[in-house]
């Protein structure tokens, strides 16, 4: 009977003994993984300390016209690299309009306030680019406007920036920003139009608190992120009107 007892212990004691070599070994699995990831900056890090000093070199010194040159593995190296510089600058100029945002509330931002303004200001500027691929831009952006008006080019205008825009940030539920179509010089022939963001009123915007606002223009650098207080920009910005389709 007594070993009986025993030869079941044990049998359980192995089976304890397995399961906590398992989990051990998921769990290692896990923080190893985590490990290998990471933020982009930590990413880029283990690239470059991944090839020797001239490799480092050449990867950070080629230009992507100059890339044929690289034996197949630094090809495959710089473009990983590129990715994830790219990736790099679009969260710092994220962050960057972030805070801008965020200055213009009157009170002390808190956790609502700052992941609205994150969320409005990382989807202007990966809109910002995938726009720029859409619209292939031209600089300067009024080069661009000549190719559309001789029939090269489609689209491009600022109010098809503007559009598209806000087709973008009006799939956010906002409860601290809102949204605004402003126009300059309308009716003239250096009408101009972008998107403004105010502080919440709680109430339909008016022309006087414009300067308020935050003006983004995603014509004027041809789609590189440009954002200026409307009060400091050289425009003399209007409510305007949603335009096209």
């Amino acid at each position: 009977m007594c070993y009986e007892m025993i030869g079941k212990l044990g049998k359980i004691l192995l089976k304890v003994k397995f399961f906590i070599i398992l989990l051990s070994f998921f769990i290692l699995n896990f923080f190893a993984e985590e490990s290998r990831g990471g933020s982009p900056e930590q990413e880029l890090n283990r690239l470059d300390h991944s090839v020797n000093r001239h490799e480092l070199w050449l990867l950070k010194r080629m230009s992507q016209d100059q890339i044929d040159s690289l034996s197949p593995s630094l090809r495959r190296l710089y473009k990983k690299r590129l990715k994830i510089k790219r990736e790099l600058e679009r969260l710092s100029e994220a962050y960057l309009l972030k805070q801008d945002l965020l200055h213009l509330l009157n009170n002390l931002p808190g956790t609502g306030e700052s992941k609205e303004a994150g969320l409005i200001s990382l989807t202007i500027v990966e809109r910002l680019e995938t726009l720029r691929k859409k619209y292939t831009m031209l600089r300067p952006a009024a080069l661009h406007n000549i190719f559309i008006n001789v029939g090269l080019k489609k689209e491009g205008f600022c109010w098809h920036w503007t559009r598209d825009l806000l087709q973008a940030l009006q799939t956010i539920p906002l409860k601290h920003f809102q949204l605004q179509w402003v126009t300059a010089k309308e009716g003239t022939w250096g009408e101009h139009n972008a998107l403004a963001i105010s502080p919440f009123l709680g109430r339909e915007i008016q022309e006087s608190d414009l300067s308020q606002g935050l003006l983004i223009d995603g014509w004027r650098n041809s789609g590189q992120p440009f954002w200026i207080k409307i009060s400091k920009d050289h425009y003399p910005w209007h409510l305007g009107q949603w335009q096209g389709n």
